[in-house]
């Protein structure tokens, strides 16, 4: 399985005094490299990945539908939409920041804007996960 993310290796490769940025940054480079099933384990069966945006918001529940909607958007943009992680900050609790560096191209239009994941952890596992792209503006344009 190929995904659209990509962790940087340096913040793969940082030692994590945070149990939950360690835990996210586990279950992240696990699914940039391909392996759902080891990427899923830190994942709650009913994980719900929310795309805030200026139109209606979009919701995938489950690990299937967030696998499903990653392999839509590399679909639709001929495998060039990508997510690079740049870094992870701790909150002090069970919430992990990932800021990310979203491309993609899709005919002439072209996407480059930073984003923003906001992931919530419940008893050892990522529950949600909140995208909110950088630039509004682009990411509807570029969609629309």
């Amino acid at each position: 399985m190929t995904t659209p993310l990509l962790v940087e290796p340096s913040v793969a490769a940082r030692p994590r005094a945070d149990p939950w940025v360690a835990l996210v940054a586990d279950s992240l480079t696990d699914y940039a490299a391909g392996d759902l099933e080891q990427a899923s384990i830190s994942w709650h069966p009913e994980i719900a990945w929310t795309v805030r945006c200026a139109g209606p918001s979009s919701v995938h529940v489950g690990p299937h539908a967030v696998v499903e909607y990653h392999e839509t958007l590399s679909a639709r943009t001929n495998g060039t939409f990508r997510q690079h992680v740049v870094s992870l900050e701790a909150s002090g609790g069970p919430v992990v920041a990932a800021h990310l560096r979203t491309t993609a191209t899709l005919g002439e239009r072209t996407l480059d804007i930073p984003s923003l994941l906001v992931i919530e952890l419940s008893r050892g596992r990522i529950r949600t996960v909140t995208e909110m792209p950088g630039d509004l503006t682009a990411w509807e344009q570029f969609w629309g």
